[in-house]
This record gives C-alpha cells, sequence and structure tokens, in this order.
C-alpha cells in the first residue's frame, strides 16, 4: 500500500503542517520525524520546527532546526548553536529526534546522540512541523511526525521501522497518509487536526517502513528546491 509524504523548498515560509491548539504544556517533551534532507543552500538558519498561533508567526517561542552548515540549533528568547557540523546526504531519509527535560535539549540522528544544548523553552499554543519563521523551512520530505510529554530516549537507541501508535504518552501523531488536501489526521487520541499550508509544496511518495507489521510505502510532505 502506497501512502504519502509532503515535500517542499528552503526558505518556505508558508509550507507547513500544524495546529493552533494549545499542545505544549511544560516539562519533558520529545519530537520525532522522518526527514529526507533536500538543498538548503543559503548561509542562515532553517527551522523545522516552531510554536505560535499561526505559521510564520514573527515572534515564536520556540523554534528548533539547523544551519547551512548542518549544525542543530534551538531558539526560545535567544539562541542557542551546537558545535557538531554534520554531514547531511542529499535525497536521504534521516529519523530525527529530540529530546527536552530540566534545560537539556538533545538531538538524535538515526537513533545516536549528535548534540546536546542548554535551554529552557517556553510554551506557546500552536505547533508547526516545517512552520518556516524568518529564514524559512529546512528543505526536504517530511513524514511520520508525533510530538510526546516525555522524553522517548535518554541514550542512543534504534529507529523504529513501523509507525508510531498512539499510547497515553502521545499528544500529537501525524502519520501523513492523507496523500492529497489540506487536513492531516491526528492518531493520537486528542483531535489535534493538523492543517497544511502548502505553499507550492506538493504530496509526494513517503518513507518505507521494512517492519513486516507496516510493509507499506508512506506518503510524505516534500520540501523542493525554491
Amino acid at each position: 500500500m502506497a501512502q504519502n509524504a509532503l515535500s517542499g523548498s528552503q526558505g518556505a515560509t508558508n509550507f507547513s503542517v500544524g495546529t493552533t491548539d494549545s499542545v505544549f504544556g511544560g516539562g519533558d517533551f520529545c519530537i520525532n520525524f522522518k526527514l529526507k534532507y533536500g538543498t538548503n543552500t543559503l548561509n542562515q538558519k532553517y527551522s523545522f520546527f516552531t510554536t505560535g498561533a499561526s505559521v510564520g508567526e514573527g515572534n515564536p517561542q520556540i523554534l528548533l532546526g539547523l544551519d547551512v552548515d548542518g549544525v542543530f540549533w534551538i531558539y526560545s528568547g535567544g539562541y542557542a548553536t551546537g558545535t557538531t557540523q554534520l554531514t547531511w546526504t542529499l535525497n536521504q531519509w534521516y529519523d530525527i529526534e529530540v529530546n527536552y527535560t530540566s534545560g537539556s535539549v538533545k538531538f538524535y540522528v538515526d537513533g545516536v546522540l549528535k548534540e546536546t544544548l542548554t535551554k529552557t523553552p517556553t510554551s506557546q499554543a500552536g505547533m508547526w512541523l516545517c512552520g518556516g519563521v524568518v529564514n524559512g523551512s529546512v528543505a526536504g520530505v517530511y513524514d511520520e511526525f508525533r510530538f510526546s510529554n516525555i522524553q522517548r530516549h535518554t541514550a542512543n537507541f534504534t529507529p523504529s521501522e513501523e509507525e508510531f501508535t498512539n499510547d497515553a504518552n502521545t499528544l500529537v501523531l501525524w502519520h501523513l497518509n492523507e496523500g492529497t488536501g489540506t487536513s492531516a489526521a491526528d492518531s493520537s487520541s486528542n483531535a489535534h487536526t493538523g492543517t497544511v499550508n502548502l505553499g507550492g509544496s506538493t504530496w509526494v511518495a513517503g518513507y518505507t517502513f521494512t517492519a513486516a507489521a507496516s510493509g507499506s510505502q508512506k506518503n510524505r510532505i516534500m520540501l523542493g528546491v525554491g
């Protein structure tokens, strides 16, 4: 069964999937998603996650992303930027996980801890995957987004090869399997239906899960070259 994802370009400030609902509650959190890395060439910071009452809001409380050199960063009242310059291969899928607890933000790529930053994010209504703000979004294809109210991992791990399933700590779960339209169903029990702002981006074929339980290729949103 073919499934979908979403794709868009560097600097796209109107591409996102998100909700204006209040989701953050303070305390620990975890962000998971699949990213097929696209072309990010401008000398600036790009976001892959932001909070705000609307996509592209000028004064977000939380921004997470990568700069042009492949370094993770977070903004919340000021920037904290990593020191580890990672090599990102164009059109390769990566499993991204960000875990937060007690002022420490840990970035994992394919289950391996790559960066730890010190920052205490503030909460705000609304959350947006690839919600481009100021310099815009990290280009690529996005799939299988989950937001949780716990740390999912505290050490290196093996990423799941099945779609995520809902549990008591899942606040938002967008599989992004729709393949068309401007809504993303929330598979958590919290009914945070996502609003898809295509902004010139497209639905494309997504990540292929290898576990027998899934046995399928997902759809995603792709951020193409701008």
